[in-house]
């Protein structure tokens, strides 16, 4: 895990549930430290009636899928940006 501050958006938090947002964090950190490039993408879809966690890096490459039972699958796009400052979880669509 980094030292650095993690925050998550106020427009993820109002739209993803938290056990949700967990997930996604914890997906992160099994990324290999040596491995873990400065931005992840998590691509959030219903398959099934399940919620379906696709994790792409695209430097270095690296990928993830997990299915999971979920009560309200949802379809998003949520990035994990690293600074030199912080880690941010936020919404494709948001401004950083």
């Amino acid at each position: 895990m980094s030292d650095l501050p993690k925050y998550v958006s106020r427009n993820l938090e109002d739209l993803i549930p938290y056990w949700l947002i967990h997930l996604l964090w914890m997906l992160w950190a099994e990324i290999p430290k040596e491995q873990r490039g400065k931005v992840q993408y998590f691509h959030l879809a219903v398959r099934e009636g399940e919620q379906q966690v696709r994790l792409e890096q695209p430097i270095p490459p690296y990928k993830r899928t997990v299915c999971l039972a979920s009560p309200e699958p949802l379809d998003a796009v949520v990035v994990i940006t690293e600074t030199a400052t912080g880690i941010t979880m936020h919404l494709i669509n948001e401004p950083r």
